[in-house]
């Protein structure tokens, strides 16, 4: 009896069932085990996953940060624009005036670098104009031998040419002066006067009308281009463009109806554009007066040269 009691031995239903689920469970735990392998595997695969997920998307914040610092970097403040927008339009300005004005600075600098160039044109031209004043004699009627013969040595055109001109030997300048007509002048038509000079000023300085002639009391007023548009049609656009290195004491000549005129330079100054009392004409006095633009290639002032003949 004690025998068939015992679990071990004695068989029974419950003793079979709990037997066969030991050893069920002792056949599945391996299969558990291997699950909880791969299980650990795949939550570490996941890890990893993830961890890679956090470090690429990390990686893109930090591109697009680095980006966004870059563009504002490349992206200059409103002040900075200011600035490059003053010096972008300087240099285009600065470009532009001195194509317009080329020829005018083409000679300033060419007279700045070939100093030896400028003296050999004033020596030339001094020693063309002489120290003493001559009188062109004009051709007579007569043309009988003798006569001819005893006047014709006197003249020499290289001194006294046969137009009027003002020859300044400091700036190496040879200039025909153009006589205007007063007509515009008393008629005060202002808009005709100034398109008149204009045209004159294409064929070289201008004698501005009404004002006196050399050899009379009162003011010769001359003006010449310093600069002027490089498509214009005359020849003398920058004439005066040297105008700016005459000092006091320095001479010049005239030649106004075959005889020549000495002046001395007593002044130099610049004035407004709108004044006009450098027209102004003395009653004691014999003076001339130069003027021209400047700085050149501009028209902000003009430039006043004062001399009284001698």
């Amino acid at each position: 009896m004690t025998k068939y009691l015992t679990p071990e031995i004695e068989p029974n239903e419950l003793g079979l069932k709990l037997k066969s689920k030991a050893i069920f469970d002792e056949l599945k735990k391996p299969d558990r085990q291997e699950k909880t392998e791969q299980s650990l595997k795949e939550e570490k695969k996941g890890k990893l996953a993830e961890k890679k997920k956090i470090v690429i998307h990390a990686k893109k914040e930090q591109k697009a940060e680095a980006k966004k610092e870059k563009i504002t970097k490349k992206t200059p403040s409103k002040t900075q624009q200011i600035i490059d927008f003053v010096l972008l339009s300087g240099i285009i300005f600065v470009v532009i005036f001195l194509a317009v004005n080329f020829t005018a600075y083409k000679e300033i600098t060419l007279n700045y670098l070939y100093p030896e160039r400028k003296a050999e044109q004033s020596e030339n031209l001094t020693k063309a104009v002489g120290p003493k004043k001559i009188e062109q004699i004009l051709v007579s009627v007569d043309n009988s031998k003798k006569h001819i013969k005893k006047t014709f040595p006197s003249l020499d055109l290289n001194i006294t040419p046969p137009d009027n001109r003002i020859v300044i030997p400091k700036i190496g300048k040879n200039i025909p002066i153009v006589e205007m007509d007063a007509e515009n002048l008393k008629g005060e038509n202002w808009k005709e006067l100034e398109d008149q000079i204009q045209d004159g000023l294409r064929n070289g300085v201008v004698h501005y009308p009404g004002t006196a002639v050399p050899g009379q009391v009162g003011n010769v007023f001359v003006t010449g281009h310093s600069s002027y548009y490089p498509w214009d049609k005359g020849n003398y656009k920058e004439v005066f463009a040297l105008l700016p290195e005459l000092e006091v004491d320095d001479l010049y000549y005239v030649f106004y109806n075959q005889k020549k005129y000495t002046y001395r330079i007593r002044e130099k100054k610049e004035v407004y554009p709108d004044n006009v009392d450098v027209l102004n004409q003395p009653s004691e006095e014999k003076i001339s007066t130069l003027m021209t633009c400047v700085p050149v290639g501009t028209a902000l002032r003009r430039l006043i040269i004062v001399a009284e003949e001698v």
